[in-house]
């Protein structure tokens, strides 16, 4: 129960707020109990209005050039400040999407030298977008890297051939030659043998040597 100023101004005898008492509930958030004097009531709410506007006190704060613009002359308030910020905070949203709108839409004509790539039959020479000429690159680039693969295959399968020549070619210098040389030995001693038969038979008839000793 409170009575005001007007009530000790009316009413006789006058009553110290020592001497009312709160009998309502507690109010545990301003720590006020049952039974409270007026005064420690009046203490209690006074003091935790004291320390709401200390902690709400923005009048020190220093507005930062990149905020000032969107603060204006607004009063030093925690409600202005967080007003200001949802405020930004939308408008800079905004200003984002437009920004990224512009970045996906950025695709200017350009002329490339696209040098070894120039004859491939999806590359277009002529001034294109950007987009379309990094997909030129990466077509050629495509395209070479399937005749480097094609080319790999053909370099393996000539590597398996020349390796079984290899091996044939050394079957025929360890097993086959040897054998066709020992033959050439063979048929070569033979003919020798002959020759010298021939020129002795020769050789005796020239000489009327009777009879032929060879």
């Amino acid at each position: 129960m409170i009575i005001s100023p007007a009530t000790f101004e009316r009413c006789d005898p006058k009553q110290s707020t020592d001497c009312v008492v709160w009998v309502g509930d507690e109010i545990p958030c301003l720590g006020v109990c049952k039974y409270d004097t007026l005064t420690e009531l009046q203490t209690k709410v006074a003091q935790k209005v004291c320390d709401l506007i200390k902690a709400t006190d923005a009048t020190s704060l220093t507005i930062p050039t990149c905020f000032a613009v969107a603060f204006a002359s607004r009063d030093k308030t925690v409600l202005n400040f967080l007003q200001t910020l949802l405020d930004t905070a939308c408008t800079q949203a905004s200003q984002i999407a437009d920004l990224q709108d512009q970045l996906e839409n950025i695709d200017p004509f350009v002329t490339l030298d696209y040098k070894c790539c120039s004859g491939n039959p999806c590359v277009n020479d002529a001034t294109v977008h950007v987009s379309e000429a990094i997909q030129n690159v990466i077509n050629c680039l495509c395209t070479q890297s399937n005749r480097i693969t094609d080319l790999q295959n053909e370099i393996a399968t000539l590597d398996t051939e020349v390796s079984n020549i290899s091996s044939r070619f050394d079957n025929f210098i360890n097993n086959q030659f040897p054998v066709i040389l020992d033959q050439l030995n063979t048929t070569g001693n033979v003919a020798t043998s002959a020759l010298n038969k021939a020129n002795c038979i020769i050789n005796s008839l020239d000489n009327q040597s009777i009879p032929i000793s060879c």
